[in-house]
């Protein structure tokens, strides 16, 4: 025997069978995304970063910083630039807004990856000695969004400039996003990962600066308990 529906009914019928796609598919989405943080190498004091706890009150350089990273952040996953360059002093929260970025990136489903510059350079070092893959650039290819942390301090060498400068190219080639976070400036920057590598990052990227009188949220100079 077969059911007749009415329109009503039958409209009702795939309202509730679209939901149950659309719950599922959420639930597959999330998991998806918990496996993509949990690879993503995030340190644990920053785990649970998000832009709205970024405070800028009234500095121009942390408000423009944070209007950068959100306007940026709402393009993923249409619009990656080829990089983002931080630069200014510590404890500006360079950290915080590159994370930020990294959590928008997973949860737009794209392999994000933190790590610090001397880690990097320690790893892709290994591979060599190990001899575990042909190209030990490879893994770092892996991620949508890659965030670089401290570069100065991981490129003391010509030979480890050179590796960085590799993996830029390897990246932008591939139409990935490099973001970097260093206390020098622009100049030192550019003499670090050289010309090349720096006009790779900015040719649909971002450069977000701040001045070097910009007080640092760690030692209490922004916001006094005297104020």
């Amino acid at each position: 025997m077969s059911l007749l529906f009415c329109d009503a009914c039958r409209a009702e019928n795939e309202r509730i069978e679209a939901a149950a796609v659309a719950e599922l598919a959420e639930v597959r989405h999330g998991a998806q995304r918990r496996a993509m943080k949990k690879a993503a190498n995030i340190p644990p004091k920053f785990q649970a970063v998000k832009l709205a706890g970024y405070e800028v009150r009234g500095n121009e350089d942390l408000e423009k910083a944070r209007s950068t990273v959100e306007a940026i952040a709402r393009g993923f996953p249409e619009k990656l630039p080829t990089g983002v360059i931080m630069t200014g002093p510590v404890g500006v929260g360079k950290t915080h807004l590159g994370v930020v970025l990294i959590n928008a990136a997973i949860y737009n489903q794209m392999p994000a990856c933190y790590t610090r510059a001397s880690d990097l350079i320690r790893e892709i070092k290994s591979y060599w000695r190990k001899d575990r893959i042909s190209d030990p650039l490879e893994p770092w290819l892996g991620f949508d969004v890659l965030f670089i942390d401290e570069v100065e301090t991981g490129v003391e060498s010509q030979k480890e400039s050179l590796l960085l400068d590799q993996l830029i190219d390897a990246r932008w080639a591939a139409g990935l996003c490099c973001i970097l976070a260093t206390n020098l400036g622009l100049d030192e920057l550019v003499g670090l990962i050289g010309a090349p590598s720096f006009d790779r990052l900015c040719e649909t990227g971002y450069i977000i600066q701040w001045s070097d009188d910009c007080p640092s949220y760690r030692t209490g100079q922004k916001w006094s308990e005297h104020e």
